[in-house]
């Protein structure tokens, strides 16, 4: 099994100062506007009306949002969190290679459809690897260079729902969305446009999205970046802790998550428990472990866990938080320091994983 990489994202859902109420020009996602969700009934799919109340702006990879839904046949009613996973507005991949634009736009898909079929080889071998940031070899031609760099950010938009929709499910299946990561809702496809009038209709394709449980709440980077945060101090040590034990928790699905960092834990108030807790989010650069059995599973079962200690996943929330504590002036770090508003220790899980940690 190859090690996993990883690769620094940007802030998205749980950026506390990522509020905003508008989205760049042009963006079809705006404070006020409506859409059509497509959502699998059973039968197939029914069309759901949706209202955006909210936006978590500037986009990165994925357009997030909190949408209104009255759909009762659907057991669907309130607000929900809505990520849309729409090549033309994901920001970050857009600032390594060109800026969009409509006509950019009509002119990459005439090439993804056009009779040589060298765009659409390029988009199906890059979507086909796994690693998101895979770029297959080879001397484009000059004439598709630009159109290339727009397959890229396609296939991996499609990569990053991919990976996301299959943390859900494997959370849902294991019983742990809804406690150690948001509530998965559903599924859902979003009406693109038409490109020009010779588009054909099979060539109208969907947005994918995932509709997830809305947690009112801000980053767990909240309390160190804030003056005056919602948590009393004596609440920050158990609110952090529960941000490991879910980590542990996704862990637990043969997931390695590539983007654990303490802005994707949201800090929230649980009515039900009466106490201040947190939950994961975002998971589009994920690693899935393979299913193997037989010899093999003793010699995988040691690269996986050598895996997990490199990318050593709590510590990314654990240690963070201690290292922003202390820039914050909140005390020394350490053995002898004197931070007292949070000490992380390695869990059970977390400390049997240091033996595999290499420096290869």
């Amino acid at each position: 099994m190859a090690a996993p990489r990883r690769s620094k994202s940007t802030p998205n859902l749980a950026a506390a100062s990522s509020w905003n109420n508008r989205a760049e020009d042009g963006c079809p996602y705006q404070l006020g506007n409506t859409m059509f969700l497509h959502i699998p009934d059973g039968r197939g799919h029914s069309s759901v009306r949706a209202t955006i109340v909210d936006l978590f702006t500037p986009f990165t990879m994925a357009c997030v949002m909190v949408i209104r839904v009255v759909a009762p046949a659907l057991d669907l009613e309130g607000e929900f969190v809505l990520k849309a996973y729409d090549m033309r507005f994901a920001g970050s991949q857009w600032k390594r290679h060109c800026a969009w634009d409509g006509g950019r736009d009509v002119d990459y898909h005439r090439h993804l459809w056009a009779a040589d079929g060298k765009v659409k080889a390029y988009f199906e071998d890059t979507l086909a690897n796994e690693y998101l940031y895979y770029d297959p070899d080879g001397d484009p031609d000059p004439g598709t260079t630009m159109a290339r760099s727009e397959a890229f950010i396609h296939a991996f938009c499609i990569k990053m729902h991919r990976n996301e929709a299959e943390v859900y499910r494997r959370a849902k299946e294991k019983g742990i969305d809804g406690s150690a990561i948001p509530r998965f809702v559903s599924q859902v496809r979003i009406s693109d446009y038409n490109l020009d009038g010779e588009t054909t209709p099979s060539h109208h394709h969907f947005i994918p999205g995932l509709l997830l449980q809305y947690l009112p709440g801000f980053s767990l980077t909240a309390l160190y970046e804030s003056p005056c945060p919602p948590p009393p101090q004596s609440t920050w040590q158990s609110i952090i802790d529960s941000a490991t034990r879910a980590v542990q928790a996704v862990a637990s699905l043969d997931v390695i998550n590539m983007d654990v960092y303490p802005r994707n834990a949201i800090v929230h108030w649980d009515p039900i428990d009466e106490c201040w807790t947190c939950k994961l989010i975002d998971f589009g650069n994920c690693w899935f472990r393979d299913g193997v059995s037989g010899d093999a599973k003793e010699e995988e079962d040691v690269e996986w866990y050598k895996a997990q200690a490199m990318e050593d996943e709590e510590s990314m929330i654990g240690v963070e938080m201690e290292i922003e504590f202390e820039r914050a002036g909140y005390g020394r770090r350490g053995e002898d320091g004197d931070l007292k508003v949070y000490r992380y220790v390695r869990s059970e899980w977390s400390e049997g994983l240091r033996v595999y940690m290499r420096e290869d």
